[in-house]
C-alpha cells in the first residue's frame, strides 16, 4: 500500500476537526483518567497530572492578581529553563490569555531590550539568577523607559541542584535578598498572597495569539519571533493522533529542547502532555552529555537532532548499552544525510532497539515539525 492509500484508509470517516479550545483545556480533557500518572519529572521528584493541573490554577491566580491577562493586553517575556515551574507559567498564562513569549534565559540585556521593544512586552518572568545577572542595574530603565509593569523572579530548587556549591549559595542569597527588594516580585510571594483571588479566564477564540517562540537568530543574533495560537498547538496533537503514532499515556519523553524553540514548547511539551506522557525535565544540556542522559533516564520518546545521535554512537558509555527502551528516536531541526541515517539505524539495531530513526522537517513558523516519517513508511533518505 502506498502512502496516499494508507492515509485514505486511516482517515476514512475519521474526525479531522480541531477543537476550538484553549491548549490547557485540551491537555486536561485528554487526561481525565490520568490524574495519577506522572506528568513531569525533576530528577527524583515526580509530579502527577493532578498535581500539575492544580499548579496551573495556583499560578493563574497569581497572574490574575497582577492583572496579567488578555484583557490588559499582557505580553510576558519568560526567561526560564526546562523546569516544572516553566510548564506552570506557560499554561497559567494560557488560562488568563496573556501571551507567553519564551526567550533564551541566557540572553544578554542588550538583546532582551530589543525583544521588549519589538514584541511589545509588558511583564517579565525570569529565573532569579538570570534576573540578577541581567537586570540588577536596569530596574529604573525597565520601569520608566520600557514600561515594564511587573518584573517577577522565580527560584527553582531543581535548577539550583545542577549548579556548583558556590553558585547554589549565591542563588540562595539572591532569593533571600529579593524578598526585601522594591524593584522585583518573587513568584512564591505572589502565589502566597493570591490564594483567595479568582482566576480571570481568557474567553477568546483559540486562533488568537497565545505563544511566541523564536528562531535561533543565526543571521542577526536576534531570534525571529514565531507567533503561535492554541489552534496551532492543538493541530499538532491532532496530526499525530491521525497519523497513529504509538504515543501512549505513561510513556516517558526526554525534554531537553528549550521552551523558546517550537520544537521544545510545542512538539515536546504540548504534544507530550496532551498524549499523557511523562516529561523528563533537563534544564542544562549539551550534545556531548546526550549518551549519559539517555542511559540514565531511559526515555521511550526522544526528540533530538542528528549530532545528538552521532554523539551517542561515539560515546564509550553506549558501547554495550541496551537501547530496547526506545519507542521513537527522532531527529529534527536539520538535514540528516543518508550515510548518517544508516549509521544511526545500524547502531540502534545492534543495541537491541527495534526501531529506526524518525526524521522530522518543518518550519518554526508552523509550530515546529510539519512533515515526519511514520511507521512502515520510513526509508533511508525519506521524506
Amino acid at each position: 500500500m502506498n502512502i496516499n492509500d494508507y492515509y485514505k484508509k486511516i482517515l476514512d470517516e475519521k474526525d479531522t476537526s480541531i477543537k476550538n479550545i484553549k491548549s490547557w483545556r485540551l491537555i486536561k480533557e485528554r487526561n481525565k483518567k490520568n490524574f495519577d500518572l506522572c506528568a513531569l519529572s525533576e530528577g527524583n521528584k515526580k509530579i502527577t497530572f493532578g498535581e500539575m493541573f492544580e499548579k496551573w490554577y495556583v499560578f493563574a491566580r497569581a497572574f490574575s492578581s497582577l492583572g496579567v491577562t488578555r484583557e490588559n493586553n499582557s505580553r510576558v517575556l519568560v526567561l526560564m529553563p526546562n523546569v516544572a515551574d516553566t510548564c506552570y507559567i506557560n499554561y497559567a498564562l494560557d488560562m488568563t490569555g496573556a501571551v507567553c513569549d519564551f526567550v533564551d534565559p541566557t540572553t544578554s540585556y542588550e538583546k532582551i531590550r530589543k525583544y521588549i521593544e519589538n514584541e511589545k512586552i509588558t511583564d517579565i518572568v525570569s529565573l532569579d539568577l538570570m534576573c540578577s545577572k541581567n537586570f540588577s542595574r536596569k530596574y529604573k530603565e525597565l520601569k520608566e523607559e520600557l514600561k515594564i509593569k511587573n518584573l517577577i523572579v522565580c527560584h527553582s530548587n531543581f535548577m539550583n541542584s545542577m549548579f556548583p556549591k558556590f553558585i547554589k549559595l549565591y542563588s540562595n542569597i539572591i532569593n533571600v535578598e529579593n524578598r526585601f527588594s522594591k524593584n522585583i516580585l518573587r513568584l512564591e510571594d505572589i502565589i502566597k498572597d493570591s490564594k483567595n483571588e479568582s482566576i480571570i479566564y481568557d474567553t477568546k477564540d483559540s486562533r488568537e495569539l497565545s505563544l511566541i517562540t523564536h528562531t535561533s537568530g543565526t543571521t542577526t543574533g536576534i531570534g525571529k519571533p514565531i507567533p503561535l495560537t492554541d489552534y496551532n498547538r492543538n493541530a499538532l496533537v491532532k496530526q499525530y493522533e491521525l497519523a497513529k503514532f504509538n504515543y501512549r499515556p505513561g510513556m516517558k519523553m526526554l525534554h531537553f529542547i528549550p521552551y523558546f524553540a517550537s520544537y521544545g514548547s510545542v512538539n515536546t511539551t504540548h504534544l507530550g502532555l496532551a498524549e499523557g506522557m511523562e516529561l523528563e525535565e533537563i534544564p542544562l544540556f549539551s550534545p556531548d552529555k546526550f549518551a549519559e542522559i539517555l542511559l540514565k533516564y531511559k526515555p521511550n520518546i526522544v526528540l533530538a537532532n542528528t549530532p545528538c545521535w552521532l554523539n551517542l554512537i561515539k560515546s564509550p558509555l553506549a558501547l554495550n548499552a541496551d537501547l530496547s527502551f526506545l519507542t521513537y528516536a527522532s531527529s529534527g531541526g536539520m538535514n540528516t544525510s543518508n550515510e548518517d541515517e544508516a549509521k544511526i539505524n545500524d547502531f540502534l539495531h545492534n543495541h537491541n532497539s527495534k526501531i529506526v530513526l524518525t526524521k522530522g522537517y518543518g518550519l518554526s513558523e508552523l509550530g515546529g515539525c510539519s512533515i515526519t516519517t511514520i511507521d512502515g513508511y520510513n526509508r533511508i533518505g525519506s521524506p
